[in-house]
């Protein structure tokens, strides 16, 4: 067979294969086409249900949410299934008929860390597509909606079909058409010999035309075909030259190389940037010019060692440092790396070096940070521990033999069971329980606790603990902190003691504020002591020579108290009662240890810390306070202060009662003296009513027996104001209060009198609105007579020749004490051009001068649709 028919048969099965492979991968290419668009379109529908459904699930609305992915099934016929888990892993909707199938919660998990997963299964012989989207970014909640592949498979095979359809015709073509061209394909030798000659020589444009189509014009071609993919190598092997070359122009890092003389036979230009060279000026220099010897030595020491080490080359990587141009030394990371030839032989070193100054900087002070640490790890008062889930202690610092006497060594590996009692250990197990239980919040726990020490004795503490979990949520050990509290334990104790003390304080103040009798007050104050303090006994003795009690109450005395209260107030004191009194300290204190010698009441007392403190104000002895304390409990500083308070307080509270007697007694004179001056008061007001009474009766006869009018009518005049200042005195002796008078009830009884006996038939309506403002006599007796005057003229002129008429009185005061009276009428009024300055009348000069000399006011006088006078005047000066 001919060349021409091999290579025409070689062809065509070449066309078929690559027809094949062509179709193959088109096929492939378009089959992962159309999965990935599936897969987008079917993401965007979870993605887009995610959405719809993340508010009624965060509002727990179940029925909303099985609504929604019901619809959408209905909606997609390839959706063959939709199922929704809730934030705590359960499945809170589906679409399945026959029940949920468990399985696939855990068949299609969404990757921690990743808000989707797609993944293809097999349900009922069909292929699904899973697609699994989390409703809210970083959340438990998940929306998983399986669809049907089987429209994928009909797209893959529609385009099978077409492409081999096509290829089929390509092929058929391409067989032709080789078939006509292998006609012509023929070029001769010569040409063929020329042309690798030229492409020898470098010349990779020059082509061999084809002008046969035997096999030397497939050659040929072949010939020319090698030459355009030698010149696309070239092409690609220089711009893959450009490429590293301009990244090792361009990097931070330095890029060299070095022979085995140690000269440097390149650099890139970063070597300006770190040392200060230019890629000349480093370009045969010698390693040895540009480190220290003890760094030569140690790289050196690694080059041998590389090149003794035939089985590995890998290179290796160290730390050096080297001078810069200034001759600063800078610390490097140095990436070396022998070149071997075919033979094994070491050709040069090349590699790359690295400035590491920041980063020793940051190793620097991460080690001082780790230094601080440790050191404040070592040197706290707190322990500092961690522990397995097994509870075995796995770590701590020295601080755990100050507080339970182990040291470290001994501490780890133990487990903590070990250390403190069933009931704590039950305690502790709980509370680790609930914080693994709490996945939302792991904030760790403060407890307290007790732990044996290695004498086995308790000590109280306060743990500070954690719980660590990995990146699954799952926990993996536990550490925190320990504190000895025993001295904070001592202080609440203090403190609780201490607050018992005030509150007996409280309750004896209390006493003292309200209880005015003094055995009483004793007693009393004895109980609270008792009673809120928790003392033993107390008890208060009364003296008024300081040697001897004339009163003695006690409490807590189991059955001795009455016993005990004879003895003290028939002089049989024990002998610490007789010390206190001959003592001059205020406060004595009988030690527990102290024996009492012959007292009779040694067996209540023995063991027990007794205070015996003084009662005494303004250097008056009133008495003694005793108490005697619990067999547990010693009396400290501020205890003595708190009872010595007390003690003072009873003492002005007895300083207080015997000035309360004197007071008394006092105050008893006073109002026998007062009850004396107040009979005499009212006798005086009652004999000047009475002689005011008189002095009316005779200018009344006498009125009666003048024959001159205006004689008669100004000793009826004189009669009212007389008989107006006898009813503030009558007042004044019937009421209550000596010193003031109430203006109201005066007005309506003036008023009534004025009408009785001057106005006649006439029927006049009076209207009075008087304040219920109490007046001095000094100004009732000058305000009296301006209303008698202003009422007696009214009364007497007004209403000449009218039956009937109206008066009005007001009298207002305001809170500064400013008075202000107005008497009005709606009588006749006042003459044409009437001036109350130029009135010749006795009673309204006399209403002018006292308002305005005596009461120091103002007048104004008004005679529109009657007479209106308004005075107003101040108070506050009387």
């Amino acid at each position: 067979m001919k060349i021409k028919y091999k290579v025409n048969l070689l062809i065509v099965i070449l066309k078929v294969i690559m027809a094949l492979l062509i179709v193959v991968s088109v096929n492939f290419v378009a089959g992962q086409v159309l999965e990935e668009e599936m897969q987008e379109k079917d993401l965007a529908i979870t993605e887009l249900l995610a959405s719809e459904i993340a508010n009624p699930l965060l509002g727990e609305d179940d029925l909303r949410v099985q609504e929604i992915i019901d619809n959408l099934k209905r909606q997609n016929a390839d959706v063959r299934y939709a199922y929704v888990v809730g934030f705590d892993g359960t499945v809170v909707a589906h679409t399945f008929k026959d029940g949920f199938p468990v399985e696939l919660i855990t068949a299609n998990p969404i990757p921690s860390g990743e808000d989707g997963a797609i993944q293809i299964l097999s349900a009922e012989g069909e292929s699904i597509q899973d697609v699994g989207v989390r409703v809210l970014e970083g959340m438990d909640a998940k929306i998983h909606i399986g669809f049907s592949r089987a429209r994928l498979f009909e797209a893959i095979a529609r385009t099978t079909s077409t492409i081999l359809i096509i290829a089929a015709l390509v092929l058929l073509f391409g067989i032709l058409l080789n078939s006509f061209l292998m006609q012509r394909m023929i070029k001769p030798i010569e040409a063929l010999v020329e042309g690798t000659k030229r492409v020898g020589d470098g010349d990779f444009d020059f082509r061999i035309d084809v002008t046969s189509r035997d096999e030397i014009g497939t050659l040929t071609e072949s010939f020319n075909l090698m030459t355009a993919e030698r010149k696309q190598e070239e092409e690609v092997l220089q711009e893959s030259e450009e490429r590293y070359r301009l990244l090792a122009d361009n990097t931070l890092d330095v890029i060299w190389k070095m022979d085995f003389n140690l000269e440097f036979t390149y650099s890139n230009p970063a070597i300006f940037d770190m040392l200060g060279f230019t890629p000349e000026e480093w370009i045969g220099s010698r390693l040895p010019e540009h480190c220290s010897p003890e760094e030569m030595q140690k790289i050196q020491r690694l080059i041998t060692h590389e090149i003794e080490n035939p089985k590995k080359h890998t290179g290796v990587v160290f730390e050096t440092s080297f001078f810069t141009k200034n001759g600063e030394e800078i610390p490097c990371e140095i990436n070396s790396r022998i070149l071997f030839d075919e033979n094994g032989r070491p050709t040069e070193l090349q590699g790359s070096t690295r400035d590491i100054t920041e980063r020793k900087r940051a190793e620097e002070v991460l080690q001082e940070s780790e230094e601080r640490y440790r050191l404040l790890a070592e040197n706290t008062l707190d322990v500092i521990w961690k522990m397995d889930l097994n509870l075995e202690f796995t770590y701590s610092n020295p601080a755990i033999f100050d507080m339970l006497g182990f040291t470290p060594e001994e501490w780890i590996g133990t487990r903590l069971p070990e250390h403190c009692s069933p009931e704590e250990m039950q305690k502790m197990q709980r509370l680790m329980t609930q914080e693994i239980e709490n996945q939302k919040k792991h904030t760790g726990v403060v407890f307290e606790s007790i732990f044996f020490n290695k004498n086995g004795e308790g000590i109280p503490c306060e743990v500070n603990a954690r719980i660590l979990f990995d990146e699954n949520g799952r926990p993996i050990s536990m550490q925190g902190t320990t504190r000895d509290i025993t001295e904070r334990k001592a202080a609440e104790a203090h403190i609780k003691h201490l607050n018992s003390v005030l509150e007996a304080i409280r309750n004896v103040n209390q006493l003292i504020l309200v209880e005015k009798d003094r055995d009483t007050l004793f007693q009393e104050a004895c109980d609270a002591l008792v009673k809120a303090r928790g003392y033993d006994v107390a008890w208060l003795g009364f003296s008024e020579d300081g040697e001897t009690f004339a009163m003695v109450k006690g409490s807590g005395f189991p059955e001795d108290v009455s016993r005990f209260c004879e003895y003290m107030m028939s002089g049989d004191y024990p002998p610490c009662i007789r010390d206190a009194l001959a003592r001059k300290d205020r406060f004595v204190v009988m030690d527990k240890s102290e024996e009492c010698g012959d007292c009779f009441f040694e067996s209540v007392c023995r063991g027990k810390e007794a205070a015996i403190i003084q009662v005494e104000h303004a250097g008056r002895f009133f008495g003694l306070l005793a108490v005697l304390l619990a067999p547990d409990v010693s009396i400290d500083e501020e205890e003595k202060g708190i009872l010595a308070e007390v003690a003072g307080d009873i003492a002005f509270a007895l300083h207080n009662m015997e000035l309360e007697e004197v007071r008394k007694q006092a105050e008893d004179q006073i109002k026998a003296s007062l009850k004396e001056k107040e009979v005499l008061l009212r006798e005086i007001h009652h004999r000047v009513k009475n002689n005011l009474q008189v002095i009316s009766s005779l200018l009344d006869m006498q009125a009666r027996n003048a024959k001159d009018k205006d004689v008669k009518g100004a000793l009826s005049e004189s009669m009212n104001r007389i008989m107006a200042m006898s009813l503030i005195h009558s007042q004044l002796y019937e009421g209550s209060d000596l010193s003031e008078i109430n203006m109201k009830v005066f007005v309506n009884r003036l008023l009534g009198q004025l009408q009785s006996y001057q106005v006649g038939d006439a029927r006049i309506a009076s209207v009075v609105r008087v304040d219920d403002y109490p007046f001095p006599i000094a100004v009732a007796v000058p305000v009296g007579l301006v209303i008698n005057e202003l009422l007696s003229n009214a009364l007497k002129h007004a209403f000449t020749g009218r039956g009937e008429g109206k008066i009005e009185v007001i009298l207002t005061a305001s809170e500064s004490g400013m008075i202000n009276l107005r008497i009005s009428d709606d009588g006749v009024g006042l003459p044409p051009g009437f001036d109350i300055n130029k009135s010749k009348t006795l009673g309204l000069r006399l209403v002018k001068i006292i308002t305005e000399d005596q009461l120091r006011g103002t007048l104004e006088v008004t005679g529109d649709c009657g007479a209106t006078f308004n005075i107003e005047f101040g108070i506050t000066d009387y």
